[in-house]
């Protein structure tokens, strides 16, 4: 029971002690047809996938970073703007995805990332 963890069952390695399990979520029944390998509702009961979701925050953030970071002159230049726009719906939409689990997010995160891919190549 060493640094507040302690022992939980068979499909958990540890938890917090003032951390309390729920079975249901806020957005279930989940309809995506992708579930990752991180425990779903683990912190709270209103994020699916909260590390996911939080490890997506930083796409979003450097994409409008970069775009208002970028000369001047690259601002006019819609090739410019729409990468920089890419990654900023890229994050977003994955955020959107591993918060709820559902079927219209999962589209919001694989759309663009599709779209961007072509945009970039």
């Amino acid at each position: 029971q060493a640094f507040g963890f302690k022992p939980c069952g068979v499909s958990q390695v540890c938890v917090f002690r003032h951390v309390t399990m729920r079975r249901g979520g806020f957005w279930e029944p989940h309809t995506a047809s992708h579930d990752f390998c991180e425990e779903n509702y683990r912190f709270t009961p209103y994020v699916a996938e909260l590390l996911n979701c939080v490890s997506s925050l930083p796409i979003a953030v450097l994409g409008a970073w970069a775009w208002t970071h970028s000369p001047r002159r690259f601002w006019v230049a819609p090739r410019f703007v729409l990468c920089w726009l890419a990654f900023v719906f890229v994050g977003l939409g994955s955020v959107a995805f591993h918060a709820t689990l559902l079927r219209w997010a999962q589209a919001l995160d694989e759309v663009p990332m599709v779209l961007a891919n072509k945009m970039f190549i």
